[in-house]
């Protein structure tokens, strides 16, 4: 049997840390898609596109087609 004295200000700042880290990442997400369908508007080509994103071929042809 463990003891522990639970602390609910810490458990709260735990979730709040957390959500803001997934809040980061999702906007960053979306920003990425942004930018690839900017990039792609303008002609940029799809080995540019991918080597500045790190997405591969296929991810960019399905976030430009409206399918990722």
């Amino acid at each position: 049997m463990y003891w522990f004295e639970y602390d609910a200000a810490a458990e709260r700042e735990a979730i709040r840390e957390s959500a803001h880290k997934s809040g980061l990442k999702e906007g960053l997400k979306e920003a990425t898609i942004a930018m690839i369908k900017k990039l792609f508007k303008e002609n940029i080509p799809i080995e540019i596109i991918r080597k500045v994103t790190g997405q591969t071929e296929e991810q960019i042809l399905a976030i430009v087609n409206d399918k990722a």
